[in-house]
C-alpha cells in the first residue's frame, strides 16, 4: 500500500485530500497543529509543528511514505515580517530536511501561492517573482529553499494554488458566500 504524509491535512485543502487519498486505497498520515475538522476523518493524525524539526524528521523516518503534501503554512494576509510567517520559510526547510530522510520517497508536492506575483504581473520564468505582500515573500522564500536543498534529494514539484473553495473551505470565501447567499 501507498504511503502518503500531508502537512496541514486539517486545513479546507488537506482535508479534501486526506479524504480523496484514503478512497483512493492509501495508507494517509496527517500532520497538522489542529486536529481534522472531520470527527471521523479517515486516516491517521498527529498533531505536530512543522517548526519543530526534530519532530518533523522522526515522523517522516518513522512513517517513511512513498509520497509527501506539504500544504501546512500560515496562510493569512495580516502579517507584516518574515517572522511573521515562519511556518512557511523554516516550516518549509524542516519539512525539506525530513523529506530528504525519508529513504522511500517517490515525490513530493509543496504548495506555494500565487502571491509570490502581484496581480498583474506575469512572470519570465519559474523562478521570477515579485511579491507585493509579507505573505507572498514568504512563499517565495519557501520556493527557493525547496529548489536549494530538495534538488538533488528527490522529485518534487511546487504548485501555486490560486482561489479554491469547496467542501471544507472558509474564511474569506465562507463569508463571500454566505453574503451571496443570502
Amino acid at each position: 500500500m501507498n504511503r502518503i504524509l500531508i502537512t496541514g491535512g486539517s486545513g479546507f485543502i488537506g482535508t479534501n485530500l486526506v479524504a480523496h487519498c484514503s478512497a483512493a486505497g492509501y495508507e494517509v498520515l496527517n500532520v497538522d497543529m489542529r486536529p481534522p475538522r472531520l470527527a471521523a476523518a479517515p486516516g491517521s493524525f498527529i498533531e505536530a509543528d512543522v517548526l519543530d524539526r526534530a519532530r518533523m524528521i522522526a515522523l517522516m523516518r518513522d512513517f517513511n511514505p512513498h509520497y509527501l503534501v506539504h500544504l501546512g503554512a500560515r496562510t493569512d494576509l495580516d502579517g507584516t515580517t518574515d517572522g511573521d510567517y515562519r511556518a512557511n520559510i523554516e516550516g518549509v526547510e524542516n519539512v525539506v530536511t525530513a523529506a530528504r530522510s525519508a529513504s522511500e520517497l517517490r515525490r513530493a508536492v509543496f504548495a506555494s501561492s500565487m502571491y509570490v506575483c502581484r496581480m498583474g504581473y506575469i512572470p519570465k520564468s519559474d523562478n521570477d517573482y515579485c511579491p507585493h505582500t509579507a505573505y507572498g515573500r514568504s512563499k517565495q522564500l519557501g520556493e527557493d529553499i525547496v529548489r536549494r536543498q530538495a534538488a538533488d534529494h528527490f522529485y518534487w514539484t511546487l504548485v501555486r494554488p490560486t482561489s479554491i473553495w469547496g467542501p471544507w473551505f472558509g474564511v474569506p470565501y465562507r463569508t463571500f458566500f454566505d453574503v451571496v447567499r443570502s
